[in-house]
């Protein structure tokens, strides 16, 4: 029973840490993006040197998501560019992903979309506008 505790201890003392905008992302994108994804340098019409790292309350949601494509279709870093070191590469990407997931969550709990009944008269004029006939639905 000791050795499972101690196995256990192990196995989590070597785990990483999730990574964070500060510690993983910012870093790659400062010395692998935005040299060419800049104010002045937009390859691609996309910029990356003022993407906001709140991806639940901010308004880049959508801009990290196009990021995260790229780089899994392999379109990101291009071929001719410097490479990222692939270790590197995956921190950033398990956070955009978590990043992402979060976002989703808020999203899906805050905005419920209630649908609403039609009323005798509302489905009447839905489905004559719909099918040109005058005829009573209701």
């Amino acid at each position: 029973m000791t050795m499972l505790v101690a196995v256990g201890a192990t196995a989590s003392a070597t785990e990483r840490p999730s990574p964070t905008f500060a510690a993983d992302v910012l870093p790659a994108l400062k010395a692998f993006c935005v040299d060419c994804h800049n104010a002045k340098l937009s390859e691609g019409k996309t910029r990356l040197d003022n993407l906001d790292p709140d991806l639940v309350k901010g308004p880049d949601a959508e801009r990290w998501h196009h990021a995260l494509n790229m780089i899994n279709l392999g379109k990101m870093p291009p071929k001719d560019a410097e490479k990222v070191p692939e270790a590197q590469l995956v921190r950033m990407i398990d956070w955009i992903q978590a990043e992402l997931a979060k976002a989703i969550k808020a999203r899906q709990t805050t905005s419920r979309n209630v649908i609403r009944r039609l009323t005798r008269q509302q489905y009447t004029n839905t489905l004559q506008e719909l099918l040109g006939l005058s005829i009573n639905f209701g």
